[in-house]
Parts: structure tokens; sequence; C-alpha cells
């Protein structure tokens, strides 16, 4: 009998669930993996990156809600691409206040700073993570994002920015010193 069936005849009630899972077993580790990929443009009068696209490829088990991945992934990377180009809390180094505790003072992205995303999952069972062969997709696509962005912006540049968020004044310094 299928799922929907069971829950018309069953009429107006609440199903509720328990489950457990046991230990992992001995020797195994559960882990999902990405690959990231960045276009990124270069202004070098003025230190100023702007990113064309991101590519990303996760590995997370089977997908069960592929929208939901989906999201999950677009998600994860423009979390990423404002770590890499603007998010940066600046400390009093007296007090240790925040100086930029607002949201003027505190950049994230926009709409306007999002490039062309092709992010996706390979669709893969793993038959030891659990029953369902699924695996973790929350956090994964934000990990990548800015060392592909960094990684772009050495590569255009011929010199790496060692410090993030890529700022202009931070991309203008390390194309002096080289």
């Amino acid at each position: 009998m299928a799922f929907g069936e069971v829950t018309r005849k069953l009429g107006n009630v609440m199903i509720m669930g328990h489950g457990s899972r046991g230990p992992n077993p001995a020797g195994v580790g559960l882990m999902s993996f990405g690959a990231q990929f960045a276009e990124v443009e270069v202004d070098v009068e003025t230190g100023v990156v702007r990113v064309l696209r991101l590519v990303a490829a996760h590995d997370a088990g089977r997908i069960i809600n592929p929208l939901l991945a989906e999201s999950q992934l677009h998600g994860g990377i423009i979390q990423g691409l404002g770590f890499a180009l603007f998010e940066e809390r600046r400390l009093d180094p007296a007090t240790g206040r925040p100086l930029n505790a607002g949201m003027h003072e505190y950049k994230i992205p926009t709409i306007a700073d999002v490039p062309a995303i092709d992010a996706f999952c390979v669709d893969a069972n793993d038959p030891v993570a659990n029953h369902l062969g699924a695996r973790g997709l929350a956090e994964p696509p934000i990990i990548p994002t800015a060392p592909a962005i960094a990684n772009a912006v050495a590569n255009a540049l011929g010199v790496e920015v060692r410090e993030l968020p890529l700022t202009p004044w931070r991309v203008l310094a390390a194309m002096r010193a080289s």
C-alpha cells in the first residue's frame, strides 16, 4: 500500500516517528565532497574583483529533494561569495567592540553581486551512510567558494592575495608587492 493511501485512510491524525542510528562502523568516515571553480574579472586600476561565474559539483549521497539540494548549493555558494569578497568584522583594538556592527557597515552580497551559478549534485547512493544513502549538504558548498575565487584572482593577476575578504585595497597591495 502506498504511503499516501495509508494516510488518507487514517484521516485527520498526527503521525509521529522515532528512530535512532548507531555509530559509524569502525574505520568508516562519512563525508560529503565537492569541487568548485570560479571565473573572475579583476580591475587592475581599482582592485575590484567581480565574480562572473561559479561552477560547483557536490557528492552528498542520494539526493532526496532535488529542489532543496539545489537551493542549498546556491545559498551556500552565495554565503561563500560574501566571505570571499565582502564580509569583514572590524574590531576596536582597545575595547574589542565591533566597529561595523550594523548592516550599513558590514557588507554582504546583494543580488547585483551574485554571478551565474552552475551547481549540481552527483546523485550517488551511499549505503554505508544510512538506509536512505544520503549524506549532509548544508555547509559543504560554503567552504570551497572563497578558495575558488581567490585562486581565480591569483590566476588572473599572477599574484596571491593572502587575506580575505578580497577587498580592493588588499588586491592593490598584493599587486604592488609583487
